[in-house]
């Protein structure tokens, strides 16, 4: 693992919430997880011939996978890059929800082209949103958290995270402008959820609101931009102005929006989104690229933090969240309402 200059690096074991990169280190091509244009090989998918399909090559093919999103989880990531190192040949590779781009094999043991040594350097001179963080939150000491919240309040924000390590500031974006930014105080590092390394990848957590004095529950994830997909904060609206009851009263929510310096601009905040990938102009892409789709980082707070249903107390309780669930939803699925 590669820690941030700044921070010590542990003695015993890799601390994933503190890791910017990973390097996997194997002996040979025999590992290599994925399949060059040239390569004379029946080891291919028919489907996706950019992937091993020999037994090893699966495997380390989803040991990476789990390292990327294992760090993902572990922080607050909007990509992360990573190496494998293949005897005297390596790979470069950037994974985000949607996809993992990765270079052709190299040999890194020449002077020419050696995009490992490159990799490196540019890397470790990167801002922290090129290298993948997710600057809408942003570690503060404890003496501003108590500045923002109050000392009481902080110690209750540390007592319910038993990893605290410092705390952060988490912008939410307001649902009618997306460009006004509501601050929270959060503990890191966040719980630990696990989840697909594509696709949402929701992630929940606790937050104090500085403005409005009081806990909420924050979900993450990122969404699909598509024809017809209404954000999550716009479906609360409709239920709110249909007075469907027994939903979560709305905090705030919208797309993330990450501090970015613009040479025309200056300090701007920009939305989260995948890159929009098409196919190489080159005719040695081992494939047409498959349409990829465009992924948003969406992040919003409701004002009542609830408990999972299996801490039902008993049957009663249980039978009573499930029946208030399905008044809520037969109100809103009411021909009357005209909102199917």
């Amino acid at each position: 693992m590669n820690y941030s200059h700044w921070i010590k690096a542990p003695q015993s074991k890799v601390d994933l919430y503190k890791a910017e990169y990973f390097i996997e280190a194997k002996t040979g091509k025999s590992f290599d997880p994925f399949v060059d244009n040239d390569e004379k090989t029946s080891d291919r998918n028919g489907d996706y011939p950019f992937e091993a399909t020999a037994n090893l090559r699966m495997i380390t093919r989803g040991q990476i996978l789990t390292y990327c999103t294992a760090i993902a989880r572990s922080q607050f990531r909007t990509h992360v890059f990573g190496i494998i190192i293949l005897g005297k040949y390596a790979r470069l590779f950037r994974w985000d929800p949607s996809a993992m781009v990765v270079t052709r094999l190299f040999d890194y043991t020449k002077k020419e082209d050696n995009y490992l040594g490159q990799f490196i350097w540019y890397y470790d001179h990167a801002s922290l949103r090129t290298r993948g963080h997710d600057t809408s939150v942003e570690p503060i000491v404890d003496k501003r958290a108590i500045e923002l919240v109050g000392s009481k309040i902080v110690a209750e924000i540390k007592a319910k995270n038993p990893l605290h390590s410092h705390f952060c500031t988490m912008n939410i974006s307001d649902r009618e402008n997306r460009q006004n930014q509501h601050v929270h105080v959060i503990s890191y590092p966040p719980p630990y959820q696990r989840m697909s390394p594509f696709g949402r990848m929701t992630r929940t957590l606790m937050a104090f609101d500085v403005v409005t004095k009081e806990f909420v529950f924050v979900k993450d994830y990122w969404r699909v931009e598509a024809p017809g997909m209404k954000k999550e904060s716009d479906i609360y609206r409709l239920l709110e102005e249909s007075r469907v009851p027994n939903i979560a009263p709305f905090g705030n929510g919208n797309d993330v929006l990450c501090p970015a310096w613009s040479k025309k601009d200056g300090l701007v905040l920009k939305v989260v989104m995948t890159p929009n990938l098409s196919a190489p102009a080159d005719k040695d892409n081992i494939q047409e690229h498959k349409a990829l789709e465009k992924w948003l980082l969406f992040r919003m707070s409701l004002k009542v933090i609830g408990n999972g249903l299996e801490t039902f107390g008993s049957t009663k309780e249980l039978v009573t969240a499930i029946a208030d669930a399905m008044e809520g939803e037969s109100f809103y699925c009411c021909p009357m309402t005209r909102m199917y």
